[in-house]
């Protein structure tokens, strides 16, 4: 049997996903009615392209949402699990930026198909994380990690090395 937490975080989550859906709902409308029916003159290939980009954006990142969001029900039909919980970060984090990013382009594209070029910060914010990530990785195997530079104890530091050991080499009485 599930706890309140559980129970509260099915809820949670329920409204976060109807959210998400209005807000995914509103760019389409918005973009498609202005954009492709109304100014359709205006539009062009890349306008569809771009809408077609937005809309495996949106299908991917709810479904992997509502995925984790999923609860778990006993045979009984009782809640066992209430799902991930989307205010979390990671994965859930992207995915909502994700969201947000698309539906931002979408109806900021209204005004210029040059918009869609902002899509190219995710590639580019991916590939900074990956080499945050590799860079350690690789400079070990490359050789070319970071390297300490060796450099000659000044007297001052010798001295307090020196006293330093002496201390820890005391006996302890207590």
């Amino acid at each position: 049997m599930a706890k309140a937490g559980a129970k509260t975080r099915v809820v949670a989550n329920a409204k976060r996903l109807k959210i998400l859906k209005i807000i995914i709902l509103a760019a389409n409308v918005l973009h498609v009615s202005v954009k492709l029916i109304l100014f359709r003159q205006s539009s062009s290939l890349w306008s569809w392209i771009g809408f077609a980009a937005t809309s495996v954006i949106y299908v991917l990142c709810y479904a992997s949402l509502a995925g984790m969001a999923e609860p778990t029900y006993g045979p009984s039909g009782e809640l066992e699990d209430g799902g991930a919980d989307l205010s979390m970060g990671g994965m859930c984090s992207y995915y909502h930026d994700l969201i947000y990013l698309a539906a931002i382009v979408q109806v900021a594209s209204i005004v210029s198909d040059r918009i869609w070029w902002s899509f190219l910060v995710v590639p580019a914010y991916g590939l900074y994380v990956l080499w945050g990530t590799l860079r350690p990785f690789l400079g070990s195997i490359l050789g070319s990690g970071p390297k300490e530079v060796e450099r000659e104890e000044t007297p001052a530091e010798k001295k307090r090395r020196e006293k330093q050991e002496r201390k820890q080499n005391r006996p302890r009485y207590r």
